[in-house]
């Protein structure tokens, strides 16, 4: 995917959510930096569920995959807010 594509969908999500919570105004540096924090959340997600998917010999990842991944991301200390 175009890293500029993303950028765009990933921000695009961002403002989504701000709207969806109420947000009325804000800094367009600040939906850049939290669109770039949600990238590579997704980002990272993928890639571990994919290594998971492999080291368990399937070819393609699925649900099972992305549940244990994403606990084990929100659980360590790099995404623990």
């Amino acid at each position: 995917m175009d890293e500029e594509y993303a950028n765009e969908i990933a921000r695009h999500a961002v403002l989504r959510t701000c709207m969806a919570l109420g947000l009325k105004a804000t800094k367009e540096e600040c939906l850049d930096v939290v669109g770039d924090v949600v990238r590579h959340f997704i980002q990272t997600l993928a890639i571990r569920a994919r290594d998971s998917a492999e080291a368990s010999d399937r070819v393609v990842g699925g649900i099972q995959d992305i549940f244990p991944t994403l606990e084990s991301m929100v659980n360590s200390s790099i995404y623990s807010i």
